[in-house]
């Protein structure tokens, strides 16, 4: 099952659909470049990475996180509602996205 869906992308950055049903989880993965996620509903997650503790936390609706490259990761969406997020990834010259 494909959770991530491109909707935007242009020289300055790239906008995903990150849909995650209750119960259902991302893949372990790793980012690259810096990541800013917009929650577009609330939700319970589970966050299971390579260096960190594992962890659960409470997103709200229009709720802004922001993460740095270069750790394996992945999300669970431990709610009852699917988990909407919207990732913008930086462009890939290095420079901050201004999108």
């Amino acid at each position: 099952m494909t959770l991530r869906h491109r909707i935007y992308g242009d020289a300055r950055g790239i906008i995903f659909l990150l849909d995650i049903p209750p119960g259902q989880a991302t893949l372990l993965h790793r980012h690259d470049r810096d990541m800013l996620a917009v929650f577009v509903n609330g939700g319970r997650h589970a966050h299971h990475s390579t260096v960190l503790r594992p962890s659960k936390t409470r997103s709200r609706r229009a709720m802004f996180v922001s993460d740095p490259p270069g750790f394996t990761h992945s999300t669970e969406n431990i709610g009852t509602d699917r988990s909407l997020w919207l990732p913008v990834q930086e462009e890939r010259d290095g420079r901050r996205a201004q999108l």
